[in-house]
């Protein structure tokens, strides 16, 4: 497993991805709740007031107003001026302002994973490390029979982290696609696991192919320690 060591503070000028790279934001998704509320659309404050958990609440305005802060720094527009569109299965891509900048963004718990590219279709998604109850039967409704048998292979105590990364992956990949996890489409994009910091699992998927680890330029949000 690619462990990710370090995440260091964005310079002050941002330049986006080139083709063919990625960069990667881990965020703290309990700082700054205010200050990224008022980043949001009228759309996604009605989302964020619909949540009725507050923790759940929380993590969903913090993890969008960072991804609108984020984006704006690349873009060189204001956060609230950012206008998105959605796909069929709800993957945000940018409306306003024209920019070939592909982004994907995964939440849960306090932590949130934001990945960026320019012309690459990408996904990511982010799990924390945990049980899983009745993790065989869930795995045979999603997986394919090749990762089920692999599972069923594993000890008991291996069982729930092997589940975990192999989930990350399958929908790190589907949502690089813009597809459902139960989508009857092959898919043949790739997905790759790593362990964004300890206690979590996560993985990216980004078409044609996902650049080596050793090249991804990986930044945290907000500016502070984790």
């Amino acid at each position: 497993m690619i462990e990710i060591q370090t995440w260091p503070l964005p310079p002050e000028k941002l330049s986006p991805p080139e083709v063919g790279q990625l960069h990667l934001w881990w965020i703290d998704t309990e700082s700054g709740q205010k200050a990224l509320l008022r980043l949001l659309s009228d759309d996604e404050r009605s989302r964020a007031a619909r949540f009725i958990d507050d923790r759940a609440q929380r993590c969903f305005v913090c993890a969008r107003g960072a991804l609108r802060s984020v984006l704006s720094r690349y873009l060189n527009h204001p956060p609230q001026s950012l206008l998105f569109e959605y796909g069929p299965m709800g993957k945000p891509a940018l409306r306003f302002p024209d920019s070939d900048l592909g982004f994907n963004l995964s939440h849960s718990g306090n932590r949130a994973l934001l990945a960026v590219t320019s012309g690459n279709p990408v996904g990511i998604d982010l799990e924390p490390l945990r049980s899983v109850p009745n993790v065989l039967p869930m795995a045979k409704k999603v997986f394919s029979k090749r990762i089920f048998r692999h599972l069923t292979s594993l000890p008991k105590e291996r069982l729930s982290g092997e589940f975990l990364h192999q989930w990350t992956m399958l929908e790190a990949k589907v949502k690089a696609e813009g597809r459902g996890v139960f989508s009857k489409s092959p898919g043949q994009i790739t997905a790759l696991g790593f362990q964004p910091s300890e206690g979590w699992s996560a993985a990216v998927a980004m078409h044609p192919r996902i650049p080596g680890p050793e090249t991804w330029t990986t930044y945290r949000f907000p500016a502070q320690t984790q």
